[in-house]
């Protein structure tokens, strides 16, 4: 008996928690469309440009090579000689 009600106080408890996590998901509502009007606002600036420009050279990347390169195919031309035969 004790072991149901324990069960059953449980569940209610985690029924509580989806339900109100659930409207707490669906409460958040976002406007599709934000319009600005700038007619009626003075906006005042100037433009400025660099004073001076920086030209760096890129050093030269250096990468491993991926692709081993072997010195001796001695073995793999006689085993495709002999699978030839």
């Amino acid at each position: 008996m004790l072991k149901k009600l324990g069960i059953l106080m449980l569940s209610v408890v985690l029924l509580q928690f989806v339900l109100s996590t659930a409207l707490f998901a669906q409460e958040k509502r976002y406007r599709k469309k934000t319009v600005i009007d700038f007619d009626d606002v003075l906006l005042e600036g100037e433009l400025k440009k660099p004073a001076g420009a920086y030209i760096t050279e890129r050093r030269e990347l250096s990468f491993k090579n991926l692709i081993r390169t072997r010195k001796n195919f001695e073995q793999e031309m006689f085993r495709s000689v002999d699978a030839l035969k």
